[in-house]
Order: C-alpha cells, then structure tokens, then sequence
C-alpha cells in the first residue's frame, strides 16, 4: 500500500475536527437532508449517515477512567484504568474514529505512549514515566449548544425570529466531491440556512428535544489548542503539573481524570 503522508495543515484540521465530533454525532445523520429540508415543509423522515445507528451499551463502546490513588493502591503509587473507546466488533466507518496505540519519542525532551483519535498526532489517553491520564465523556455535558430556532421559509423570504424580532438568513452553498460506485468523482451541491448564530440543521425529535431547527453554538470550532493542551500534558511530571498545563492550555473539550507515580 503506498504511504500515507500528513502536511502540518493535515495535522491542524485533525484536531480541529476533534472538538467537533461530538455535534457530528448530533447532526451527521441529518446533514443532507438538512440542506434540502429548507425547501419542504414535510419532514425529511430519512437518515443519510453511518452515525444514523447509534452504537448499543451491549456493543461495548464506552468513555470513561477511573484512577485509584496511592490510599488504596498497593505500593502507595496510584494506578489509572482508561477504557478504549473501543468494541469487539468493528465496522470500517467505526475503525476511523476508534482510537489508535502511539509511542512518540524525542531524546532528552520526550517519551510518552498511549492511544488517540485518527489524525491526532499525541495521546489523549496515555502515560510517562510519571504521569497517566485519560479523556472521558460525561453523558450528561456536551460542549456545544443547541438552541432552537423559529424560522419561517414561506414565499421569498427566509427569516428566523430572535427577541420578537424577524432576522433574515443567508444561504451557504457548499460543493463536495464524491467518490461514485463507477469510479468516477462527481461533485454534489447542497444549501445549508444559515443564522448569525452559525449554520441551521433539522433534527428530528429526541428526549427533551423536539423536531425542528437547531443552530449549534460549539467554542471548540476552529480550535486547534488541543495539540499544544496535550504536547505540554505529556511533558508534564505530577498531577497538579498535569493540570496546570491543562488549565493554561484550553484546547479539546473534555474531561479528563489523571494519576501520578506519587500517588
């Protein structure tokens, strides 16, 4: 197979697409039909993505650590247990967003393994010689927002109402090119409403969360800080070291439970 190769623009855009994977999950299976739903007034009733299937408990895929401190871990050093985010079984779409083994090495300034996301250069979930750590995603956060919007499509005017006050939309027109079962690369067109709260998608009716129209407010959007979060966290020699580095480098939103050699 030939060699994959990543460009310094490559490595940014991965880690910018970590801080959005979580909205992705909420909107990927409804992003096609959202661009053409603005035109009809009936509700898409299809999903269009791999994520339209959510991943079951029984399936194995989990988010969460636990870290025992040197109180009740034997040899008073405290242990860290990180789960892989991973299952048994896995589809191909799957395989690229599971986690992938790292160990990254610099004579005299680096030494630290562990796992992270396709395309993130550094462990999100790893150890030092010092150090451990692990993300975890809280069921019940999300560090993005979803407001509901009221929007009105009729005659020649697009409109959202905010404040009791109409505000107009704007049309994204977005061209992507896709690989056909032929071979052939053809380019497909969508339109996407678009607030100044950012680009409207139509979810379908979840727990809490009626159908309709949705703007997503994500502070993780076009943020690349994540690869100098966890560049300094790897470097880093205890916990309070750990999150010091964590704390003066606000990048990837999530938790995130640490344990050191000290207990």
């Amino acid at each position: 197979e030939p060699l994959v190769t990543f460009t310094e623009q490559d490595v940014v855009r991965a880690a910018m697409r970590f801080g959005i994977m979580k909205e992705l999950v909420e909107i990927g299976p409804h992003l096609v039909s959202s661009a053409q739903q603005w035109r009809s007034e009936s509700a898409p009733g299809t999903d269009d993505s791999p994520h339209a299937t959510p991943v079951e408990v029984e399936g194995g895929f989990g988010s969460n650590a636990w870290a025992f401190g040197g109180d009740v871990a034997a040899g008073e050093r405290a242990i860290l247990l990180g789960n892989p985010h991973s299952a048994w079984k896995r589809t191909p779409h799957q395989q690229r967003i599971y986690m992938h083994q790292y160990h990254l090495t610099i004579p005299g300034e680096l030494d630290v393994a562990g796992t992270s996301f396709l395309g993130f250069p550094l462990p999100m979930t790893g150890y030092n010689a010092d150090v451990a750590w692990s993300i975890l995603d809280a069921a019940s956060v999300t560090p993005f927002v979803l407001q509901k919007m009221a929007i009105h499509t009729s005659g020649n005017t697009l409109s959202y109402r905010v404040d009791s006050e109409n505000r107009p939309l704007s049309i994204r027109a977005v061209a992507v090119e896709v690989l056909e079962a032929s071979g052939e690369i053809a380019t497909r067109h969508y339109e996407f409403l678009e607030s100044e709260l950012g680009v409207l998608y139509h979810l379908p009716h979840r727990a809490g969360k009626p159908q309709g129209w949705y703007a997503i407010t994500n502070p993780g959007e076009q943020n690349a800080r994540g690869l100098d979060q966890f560049l300094a966290a790897a470097k880093t020699t205890s916990t309070r070291d750990f999150v010091a580095a964590i704390e003066s480098q606000r990048g990837i939103l999530c938790q995130l439970v640490v344990a050191d050699r000290h207990g």
